[in-house]
């Protein structure tokens, strides 16, 4: 006689069988996969120790390499220099985007901002004055950062800076950019009884130096600059874009041959103290006509992945202090 089921036998088999489905899944009301504690993306909390897409912060160390020059070994210094220090960041190129190899620095913008960091912790115990930035700027990128900043700034232009662009540098540092009164792409300044003396000596978006071009404008710039070089002050800085090739070579990177063996022979004759550069993307130091020639690493990217960072500098009674600072 065959089985038959009724529909409450139906309904309880059911029940059991469901059951027992449950049982063999290993799944329970107070089961992980059916209560409060389902990982999200929204919800999800890493366990002690595990990083995360959300929660890894990059850890961004900074080393500090120093170099004394004594003042004897300085072809011009002033004995009675009251003591002060600065900064000199070298192209920020500030409006770029994350670069591949600077991935945990952000973008331009943020390495710039990092500088800008740092520098601030700086003041706690070196105190500089004021920043030199020696082109490749993008000031469009960083000028509320620079208007929120509290130390002096003070520019020239690279050769990423375009007409319009110095234009802009112009208007945005009208008390820099002035030489007798007017308008002009070079300038210089006084502090603590040093002379600095800024120098455009790049075309724009031409990787070859000079001293003279339509697009530097007022033309005369040599003539002013030897002028500057003859003033009174015992200590003088000069800083540009793109440094003398030391031998008056003809190469790319450089200023121009003829530029470069004007220049030499001018340091040489009016021997200033120090001199800064930028727009090699290596950094180096160098002697120019005996005169001590930094090459400043990039604070955005460099050549061979080498470390972002800037120039803090000390003038000393005994000397000047340069301190190179790496961020990795």
């Amino acid at each position: 006689m065959p089985l038959r089921f009724n529909k409450d036998h139906c309904i309880k088999a059911r029940i059991v069988l469901l059951f027992l489905v449950l049982g063999i899944c290993g799944i329970s009301i107070s089961g992980c996969q059916l209560n409060n504690e389902v990982e999200t993306k929204e919800n999800f909390i890493p366990k002690t120790g595990v990083e995360t897409k959300e929660n890894f912060i990059p850890k961004i160390e900074v080393e500090i390499r120093e170099d004394f020059i004594p003042k004897t070994e300085l072809l011009g210094y002033d004995n009675n220099i009251e003591p002060f220090s600065f900064v000199v960041i070298s192209d920020p190129h500030a409006s770029e985007p994350v670069r591949e190899g600077y991935e945990k620095f952000g973008t331009a913008r943020d390495k710039f901002r990092l500088c800008l960091e740092e520098i601030n912790k700086m003041r706690k115990n070196d105190d500089p004055e004021f920043v030199l930035i020696t082109g490749d700027i993008h000031l469009w990128a960083i000028k509320d950062l620079i208007s929120d900043f509290d130390l002096p700034v003070h520019v020239i232009a690279g050769n990423h800076e375009k007409k319009e662009h110095r234009k802009e540098l112009r208007d945005f540092f009208p008390d820099d950019f002035k030489k007798n009164g007017k308008e002009s792409d070079y300038y210089s300044f006084l502090h603590n009884k040093v002379r600095f003396i800024g120098i455009c000596d790049v075309a724009s978006s031409e990787h070859v130096g000079h001293l003279s071009s339509e697009t530097i404008r007022p033309f005369g710039q040599s003539e002013w600059l030897e002028a500057e070089l003859k003033k009174e002050e015992k200590a003088k800085v000069v800083f540009g874009h793109v440094p003398p090739e030391p031998n008056g070579e003809d190469k790319n990177m450089w200023l121009s041959r003829n530029d470069s063996l004007f220049f030499n022979d001018l340091i040489e004759r009016t021997r200033p103290t120090v001199m800064f550069f930028g727009h090699q993307h290596i950094p180096k130091k160098l002697k120019v006509s005996g005169c001590d020639t930094y090459v400043v690493r990039s604070s955005s990217w460099n050549f061979r992945d080498l470390p972002i960072g800037f120039l803090f500098v000390s003038f000393q009674k005994e000397g000047v202090l340069i301190k190179d600072i790496l961020f990795k």
